[in-house]
């Protein structure tokens, strides 16, 4: 099939992109140096509960015991901090590698803290009454128990000093990393060279558009790093979600289902209500467009609003733009992994971007009118080579 030439492409980056260039900018870079610059507080905190709930489990739950356990524990010396952080910093499951697992928490976060914040000592202590003994005494291992007494309390001490309000623990949150992402984005451009100071972070953002250079590339950029605008080669560039100096995270709008009053969480409500999409920005032209690559995100669901949006306005089923999904193979460089496992998962990367990107197009495919066109999206796309998943070295 012959396709005109075009002049013009999109690109759609993540957080994998910085992650790409060597950036400590994923949630296990943030939350390790959360813990280093705070002296381990969490986990002391986090071991003291341990310690005490151990020893007092059934007094605990007979409420003797409350205000003692809360006291030595040092619980209160986090109330100044955000109540979404602390909820993520307590998860059973630290391992997040990408920011769409920390948004995947927002809302279920949202909805188990107001339960929390409505209960009075005597409703939240009959929760534990089911339990048998022996349940109680091995219950210290229970995360889910431990998690619910340290962020209620909390909750019940920023209402004795302040208006609790969960987009504002939120804001809080999306402040701290802010404050993080800044100090990484701020040393890697030389102002006076107009150069990144590593040569191989600059190598390997050029590699990204190198075939491209001498067409325009712009720019949706679902990270909160500003460092490409300074490349000759980026025509024009947004943060959707914001900068480091006003990030925002948020839930798609099908995650909220009937829960209509947790509106204001989703990215469409942030998103209008911060004004991050620069005024000036647009999109490609349609006529002019060549491509739309994706490269270094999770595609994922609380992000489709987006997605969905732009393959709208591009009519991608009857268009001749071509879809482009590239990904790093980031397993051969874990260092924790022996040569032998990193063979075994080799093929783990783009197994999951293959995945990723099925779900992606099948779930654009049902929101067609024309259900048949729906239903063959994908291999229509494949018949005229208009979409390539593509290994980036």
């Amino acid at each position: 099939m012959y396709f005109s030439p075009k002049s013009e492409n999109l690109y759609i980056i993540g957080n994998g992109f910085d992650l790409y260039l060597g950036l400590k900018t994923s949630y296990n870079d943030f939350f390790g140096a959360k813990l280093k610059n705070n002296n381990n507080e969490y986990s002391v905190i986090r071991e003291n509960i341990h310690k005490h709930l151990e020893n007092n489990a059934k007094k605990l739950f007979a409420g003797t015991e409350w205000s003692k356990i809360i006291r030595e524990s040092k619980l209160l010396d986090l109330q100044n901090n955000s109540v979404f952080l602390l909820y993520l910093l307590l998860e059973k499951d630290n391992a997040i590698e990408h920011w769409n697992d920390v948004e995947k928490k927002i809302f279920p976060c949202a909805k188990k803290l107001e339960k929390l914040s409505e209960l009075n000592d005597e409703n939240f202590l009959k929760e534990f009454q089911y339990f048998t003994n022996e349940y109680i005494e091995n219950f210290k291992e229970n995360e889910e128990i431990i998690r619910k007494i340290i962020l209620r309390k909390c909750i019940q001490q920023k209402k004795y000093h302040e208006d609790y309000n969960y987009l504002v623990e939120l804001n809080k949150f999306e402040k701290e990393f802010g404050n993080y992402i800044s100090q990484i984005d701020n040393n890697l451009f030389d102002i006076g060279t107009g150069k990144f100071k590593d040569k191989d972070i600059e190598q390997r953002a050029e590699k990204i558009f190198e075939e491209e250079k001498n067409k325009r590339n712009i720019v949706i950029n679902f990270n909160y790093t500003t460092y490409l605008r300074e490349m000759d080669y980026i025509s024009e560039m947004t943060n959707v979600h914001g900068t480091f100096e006003n990030p925002i995270f948020g839930i798609d709008n099908t995650e909220i289902g009937n829960d209509r009053e947790f509106y204001y969480l989703t990215k469409t409500s942030r998103v209008l209500f911060n004004n991050t999409i620069k005024e000036d920005f647009k999109l490609p032209n349609k006529i002019e467009i060549s491509k739309i690559c994706f490269f270094g995100h999770s595609l994922a669901r609380a992000d489709y609003s987006y997605f969905q949006s732009i393959f709208d306005y591009y009519d991608i089923y009857d268009s001749e733009v071509r879809l482009e999904f590239k990904y790093y193979n980031y397993i051969k460089d874990k260092k924790e992994l022996s040569d032998e496992e990193k063979e075994e998962r080799k093929d783990e990367v783009k197994s999951n971007m293959h995945k990723s990107v099925i779900e992606l197009m099948n779930d654009y495919g049902d929101t067609a009118s024309n259900k048949s066109k729906g239903e063959n999206l994908l291999h229509k796309l494949i018949l005229e080579n208009r979409i390539k998943i593509i290994e980036v070295e």
